[in-house]
């Protein structure tokens, strides 16, 4: 998910996922250690505004 408050409301209302964010932010994405995600069914959950779209995006082309 892009961003905390994405993360702490995946983690509450949608218990048979394993929620997981990046540290730093959106801009932060080409940072963040996606090694964790390789071979995983991954399901991403941009916030809604457009730097969080932008991130998931990237995040994608990142894991896959």
């Amino acid at each position: 998910v892009s961003g905390e408050k994405c993360y702490a409301a995946a983690r509450q209302h949608l218990p048979a996922f394993v929620a997981v964010s990046w540290m730093g932010g959106d801009g932060a994405v080409d940072h963040a250690d996606v090694a964790p995600l390789a071979g995983r069914d991954v399901t991403y959950w941009p916030d809604a505004d457009p730097s969080g779209q932008a991130a998931i995006r990237r995040m994608y082309e990142r894991v896959g």
